[in-house]
């Protein structure tokens, strides 16, 4: 076993995009290869940002990190994923994203020159890497398709259908959900009543209907569980307008 790895972890490499189809031996030697480090970042550190990144391959080993381009969500990493493939094989001297750890993280690195020698290696990794570049390709131009959508509603029906898992269900906060889509809270509460309106499930799915049904983040950050898409009604504030009243009963009042 590699020193410092565990059985789970090395097990998790050899899923990862990179190394999925390799044999054990090919994914030890690359975990216990001295130029590959661990590191690990507590919640809210940043790990990769425009000014401060290494020229490293990066895979998420433990925890759940963010990936936002601005103000924009691009994506939630899961253990298994990769990044920073954008910083290798140039010499631009900025990141294109922040990555930002969501909770405690692990993660391991691993530096351009030795991802080059993995690749010159190893037909199975040279392809595997093709193979995940194409795939990246293929994400941003969904995620670009999406925020130049004709309006939130659109949106909002594509990110569901794009993110729904296996059981074609979707379940994200308000505030998370708002900040993928580009747009505020209140536009969201439109889209999901127009998406309702316009005759999109607000309860449990068909068991044949595998497309994903609609739940409306509540605003307590958890997503409601069932029951018709609202928006929240927002509290009378102190000292904000008065009900309105009839003049005939503004004047009895008055005369009070």
């Amino acid at each position: 076993m590699a020193k410092g790895w565990s059985r789970e972890e090395l097990a998790l490499l050899g899923r990862t995009p990179l190394f999925q189809g390799a044999e054990a031996e090919v994914v030890r030697r690359a975990a216990e290869d001295p130029a590959c480090r661990r590191e690990t970042f507590g919640r809210e550190a940043v790990i990769y940002s425009p000014e401060r990144f290494q020229r490293c391959l990066g895979v998420l080993l433990q925890g759940r990190a963010r990936v936002t381009k601005g103000p924009l969500v691009v994506s939630v990493l899961e253990p298994g994923a990769l990044f920073g493939a954008a910083a290798l094989f140039h010499r631009r001297a900025r990141y294109e994203t922040t990555i930002t750890a969501l909770c405690p993280c692990a993660v391991a690195f691993f530096p351009e020159e030795q991802v080059i020698g993995l690749l010159s290696g190893d037909r199975i990794l040279c392809a595997n890497y093709i193979r995940y570049l194409s795939e990246r390709i293929h994400f941003l131009s969904r995620k670009l398709e999406s925020l130049t959508a004709p309006g939130p509603a659109e949106k909002l029906s594509r990110c569901l259908l794009e993110s729904a898992g296996a059981e074609g269900t979707f379940s994200c906060s308000a505030t998370e959900l708002s900040r993928r889509l580009d747009m505020s809270r209140a536009s969201l509460y439109r889209a999901f009543q127009t998406l309702e309106e316009a005759g999109a499930n607000g309860g449990e799915p068909h068991p044949r209907d595998r497309r994903p049904y609609l739940r409306a983040p509540g605003g307590d950050g958890r997503p409601c569980t069932h029951g018709p898409l609202r928006r929240p009604q927002r509290p009378h504030r102190r000292g904000g307008r008065r009900p309105h009243r009839p003049l005939g009963e503004r004047r009895h009042l008055q005369q009070l």
